[in-house]
Order: structure tokens, then C-alpha cells, then sequence
């Protein structure tokens, strides 16, 4: 019943245009930090500047700590919904009565929409 609910799910979320919405948004911010990061925003300016070593532990450290901030707010969109459909369409009282494992049902549902917030992150 895992497989059945994990399927269903991701199906769900690969139609959805909301998911290539985010992808695209994400995309976007990241490749604008990027360039930002590069220099391409910067004043040009001659002068006694420190230098930034952008492949420096310490600046990748610091560029996947800022976009990890932002996909905090990605995780409670995909994964609140998918909990969420099923009380907005009064679906879970039919769910609660079949036999269906609590287990497989959670998980299911949940590990659906990670893998959709990790594609999006790996996009």
C-alpha cells in the first residue's frame, strides 16, 4: 500500500504547475546569487579591496547556508498541503476506514513530498 500511495502522490505533485513555479523561483534566486556572488553587480572601483576567495570553504559554506533558509519555506508548502488535501476534501474519514496502515499512509504522503522538495532543490 506504500508504493500505491507514494506513486499517487508524486503523480500528484508532477502535474501540478505549482511545483515548476517553485523550481523556477528557486532557480532563479540561485542563479542570481551566483552572479552576484561573482561580481557582475559590483561597482567597478580600483583600490585596496581584501581578496574573496569565492571557492573558499568558508563562502560555500556560507551561500548553501543561505539558501537553505529559503527552502525552510518550501518544506511546509509542499508537504503541509499534501497533508491538508485530504481534510479539505473530507477525504481521510474513507482513508481512516480502509485498511489501510497508518504507517504506510504517513510515510507514504510524506516521503512523496520530500522527494518532490529535493528535486527542486537539485534542480
Amino acid at each position: 500500500m506504500f508504493k500505491n500511495i507514494f506513486l499517487y502522490e508524486l503523480k500528484y505533485w508532477l502535474r501540478k504547475p505549482s511545483t515548476y513555479i517553485y523550481a523556477l523561483v528557486f532557480f532563479l534566486i540561485a542563479g542570481t546569487a551566483f552572479i552576484g556572488s561573482s561580481g557582475v553587480f559590483d561597482d567597478a572601483s580600483v583600490g585596496t579591496k581584501p581578496v574573496r576567495l569565492l571557492n573558499s570553504p568558508y563562502e560555500i559554506n556560507y551561500i548553501l547556508e543561505y539558501f537553505n533558509k529559503f527552502f525552510l519555506f518550501l518544506l511546509p508548502a509542499i508537504i503541509g498541503a499534501t497533508i491538508y488535501r485530504d481534510y479539505k476534501d473530507n477525504a481521510h474519514s474513507v482513508l481512516y476506514s480502509f485498511p489501510i496502515q497508518k504507517r504506510d499512509y504517513l510515510f507514504g504522503k510524506f516521503l512523496s513530498a520530500l522527494t518532490i522538495v529535493i528535486s527542486i532543490t537539485f534542480f
